[in-house]
């Protein structure tokens, strides 16, 4: 992620949540595992810090809905790439709040 830029980076992350190959757990899978690896790279709080918290907030609650799929490889990736969302937000207490409930 940090070798493709903020730009490209924030692009992926757009068509992550445009696309519309939720019918498919292995795109699911894919989804929060590309979710997990920007945010918990450099290149994702940077993200964060210049498209405010509305993108933050759009892909971890998208990652919200995958941790009550049916397959347990997208539930398991879910909680991981939640655990990066929480890492890269501007408000980690705010953020962990609101994805706590997923954790109990």
């Amino acid at each position: 992620c940090a070798l493709l830029g903020e730009e490209t980076t924030t692009d992926m992350f757009e068509e992550i949540l445009e696309s519309d190959d939720d019918d498919n757990a292995e795109a699911r899978h894919g989804k929060a595992c590309a979710c997990h690896r920007i945010l918990a790279a450099s290149v994702g709080s940077k993200i964060n810090m210049e498209l405010s918290t509305k993108l933050h907030e759009q892909i971890t609650d998208l990652v919200i809905d995958y941790t009550d799929d049916d397959k347990a490889a997208v539930k398991e990736a879910a909680c991981v790439a939640l655990g990066a969302a929480v890492g890269s937000s501007q408000d980690p207490a705010s953020c962990l709040r609101k994805v706590d409930s997923v954790f109990i």
